[in-house]
């Protein structure tokens, strides 16, 4: 037996383990704390009993869950769904998919492109709607660039917007600014004239940008995390 790849196999385990523990401690946690309580009883349920070196490494999985759990908890607050499997990826209008589930993937990044229009990018790239989403509705796929949304959203993650003007406050949305570019923020106040965009990194500050539907790409509805 190839003792390496078991032993690939098993970290693999664990990790769709954490991932599954994340989303349970989503689902139960309340506003008061609750997902802080759930994981340092995980986390001291996993110590228990075990050597130094074991405890190194359980500590650094906890630590690995916990970020996972932070950033599902805030995602799920902004209404993003966290993607379950890699995503489908085809390199042309593939024979066999019907054509109202194949979703656009342009190279542009979503904090990138500056003076350059979306909808004018070359695609080649094509991202299969996941089931769990019905088709017939307009869809983009966009890779996040730069860590202001931290740790909800990482360089490199895929994020699917569903396109449309309406905006809602604690939502997470795909805006132009002005002069600058295509940006992936949380919505915060609203106002007849203006919307204020949030970053989750506290390294960045809002800013705001005119209530104009062309300045609005859609809202994020999945997220495809980076491996």
């Amino acid at each position: 037996m190839d003792t390496t790849e078991f032993a690939g196999d098993r970290e693999e385990r664990r990790e769709r383990e954490m991932d599954a523990l994340a989303r349970l401690a989503v689902l139960t946690a309340t506003a008061d704390g609750g997902v802080g309580e759930f994981h340092e009883w995980l986390a001291r349920d996993a110590r228990a009993g075990q050597r130094s070196g074991e405890r190194r490494a359980t500590e650094a999985r906890a630590e690995r869950f916990a970020r996972r759990m932070q950033a599902l908890v805030l995602a799920t607050r902004l209404g993003v769904a966290a993607a379950r499997e890699d995503p489908i990826v085809h390199d042309s209008r593939a024979d066999g998919v019907v054509r109202e589930r194949l979703v656009p993937w342009p190279e542009l990044g979503v904090a990138a492109g500056v003076g350059r229009e979306l909808w004018d990018e070359p695609c080649e790239r094509w991202i299969e709607l996941p089931q769990s989403l019905a088709a017939g509705h307009k869809y983009v796929a966009l890779t996040v660039s730069g860590s202001s949304m931290e740790p909800a959203l990482h360089a490199g993650d895929v994020v699917l917007v569903s396109v449309g003007s309406l905006v809602r406050r604690d939502s997470m949305v795909v805006a132009r600014r002005p002069e600058e570019g295509y940006v992936v923020k949380a919505v915060g106040r609203l106002s007849r004239r203006v919307i204020e965009l949030r970053s989750l990194n506290p390294e960045f500050a809002a800013f705001s940008i005119p209530r104009d539907d062309t300045l609005i790409v859609g809202t994020v509805v999945m997220r495809w995390c980076a491996h």
